[in-house]
């Protein structure tokens, strides 16, 4: 640390590690940012002058070889979360990485036994157990005010997006080869982070996902439905929707995207 603040450097400049960088300055006692870090210079370059950070790198290896860095955010490709945070781990950098923490639960795992190897801090960026509505759920649940003992829950979410992705440097988050994915790895982790903050632990799970109906399917899921049920006896019914349904007198309708 440097004059008390914790230094960061941001691991992709995107939507995530833009915001980042705002949240970090909205804490300017205790963090400020060291450096940015984006594999396109060009891109690097533009986000250096909007932001009025400096330092910049083209590799995270650069970053962490940095020694005025005590913390790395990784805003990369979820392909990348796992093998960046090891080595920023191994290095003694502290390290928080953007939801979803990595593609599979082996690499999950080997991150959470690196940080733990090198006794450094390991967090997943997950915002919703934080918000005043994820506070004011838990509360409702746990005193029974105003509407009694809780003994389930329904819960419809979803949001649309033009191929079900994201245009331009985001297209990457519908391309499963990148680890991007759709309503699931993208939505549905904000979901459950928030049922298990408000509800408990989650002990049974029955999901099923379903590709989008429309003539040019993509590789990613458009459509989940499920039940949990978690440790405390809930039974929580899920749904989560790229697509909105419309059941009318004389017929329905499908609505794609905006």
């Amino acid at each position: 640390m440097a004059g008390g603040r914790v230094r960061v450097a941001i691991a992709g400049v995107g939507w995530a590690g833009t915001r980042h960088v705002e949240a970090i300055r909205e804490l300017g006692r205790k963090l400020t940012v060291e450096c940015l870090v984006d594999y396109d210079a060009d891109f690097l370059r533009e986000k250096s002058a909007e932001l009025g950070v400096e330092k910049t790198y083209g590799s995270v290896d650069d970053a962490i070889s940095d020694t005025n860095v005590d913390v790395i955010a990784i805003c990369l490709p979820h392909r990348d979360h796992c093998e960046v945070a090891i080595a920023a781990a191994e290095s003694g950098r502290h390290v928080l990485v953007e939801k979803p923490m990595a593609t599979t639960v082996e690499e999950a795992t080997r991150m959470i036994a690196a940080a733990g190897h090198a006794g450094v801090t390991l967090f997943v960026a997950e915002n919703l157990p934080y918000t005043s509505m994820s506070a004011t759920l838990r509360r409702m649940v746990e005193s029974g005010d105003p509407i009694g003992e809780v003994v389930s829950a329904s819960i419809v979410t979803g949001f649309r997006a033009e191929q079900y992705g994201y245009p331009g440097r985001r297209a990457w988050l519908s391309t499963p080869e990148a680890g991007g994915g759709g309503q699931w790895l993208l939505n549905g982790i904000h979901m459950i982070a928030q049922l298990r903050y408000v509800f408990g632990e989650i002990e049974d799970v029955y999901l099923r996902h379903h590709h989008s109906s429309r003539v040019d399917r993509t590789d990613v899921e458009a459509t989940l439905t499920g039940t949990l049920t978690t440790a405390a006896g809930y039974s929580i019914a899920l749904m989560q929707s790229h697509e909105v349904y419309l059941s009318g007198g004389l017929g329905g309708l499908t609505v794609f995207g905006d």
